[in-house]
């Protein structure tokens, strides 16, 4: 692949992002549907990622958010009383 521009790399994101839905997207997605890895942007052009997506015109993507322990554990409950009984392998009986 040629040395890309800036514009060039803005522009091929834009034109995914409307191709898109209007949603901006990561990085992984970005790469696999361009084929412009970090290779061709990262450290030249712009530092991070988000550094990207700002000067693109967008805002950056939040981090995917933390689920809190009692509330994958509830879920977990809710699972095993649907199905009747967890499946007790391994376990001595006392």
């Amino acid at each position: 692949m040629k040395k890309l521009s800036k514009e060039s790399i803005i522009a091929t994101y834009n034109d995914l992002v409307q191709e898109q839905g209007s949603i901006p997207m990561g990085e992984g997605v970005f790469t696999r549907e361009t084929g412009i890895s970090t290779y061709y942007w990262k450290g030249g052009f712009w530092r991070s990622w988000s550094a990207f997506q700002t000067e693109a015109g967008h805002a950056p993507n939040s981090p995917t958010q933390r689920i809190a322990d009692e509330t994958v554990l509830q879920r977990f409950a809710e699972i095993a009383a649907e199905r009747g009984a967890l499946l007790m392998q391994n376990v001595r009986k006392v």
